[in-house]
């Protein structure tokens, strides 16, 4: 993370992390649209510690889009009254997203 923007991130499958997401889920019944949970996860030990539950898309969404989580299309097909046909495991795990900052000029 840089200035508070996800400057690079990676999609995994682990049962554990799916978990956590299922169970806060779980215990937000009344939670609409969508919710960005940050979490510090120690892969040695396998330790996770919740961070912040924030109901908007997070700064890491493009990734989250770009491995088949497309939920800003679903919400359009729901506000368009369409049934919705979410596959629950259908994504690209070990997808790499990098952000870089990068000068740009132009003559004008």
């Amino acid at each position: 993370m840089v200035d508070g923007e996800v400057n690079r991130g990676i999609t995994v499958k682990d049962p554990e992390l799916m978990q956590l997401g299922k169970s806060i889920a779980e215990k937000l019944p009344e939670s609409y649209g969508p919710l960005n949970v940050q979490v510090f996860y120690d892969a040695n030990d396998h330790s996770i510690y919740v961070t912040d539950i924030n109901p908007r898309f997070g700064g890491g969404y493009p990734l989250v889009h770009a491995a088949g989580g497309t939920f800003t299309d679903w919400l359009i097909q729901e506000a368009l009254g369409k049934p919705l046909d979410i596959p629950k495991d259908n994504w690209i795990p070990n997808l790499l997203m990098r952000r870089y900052r990068e000068n740009i000029f132009t003559v004008l």
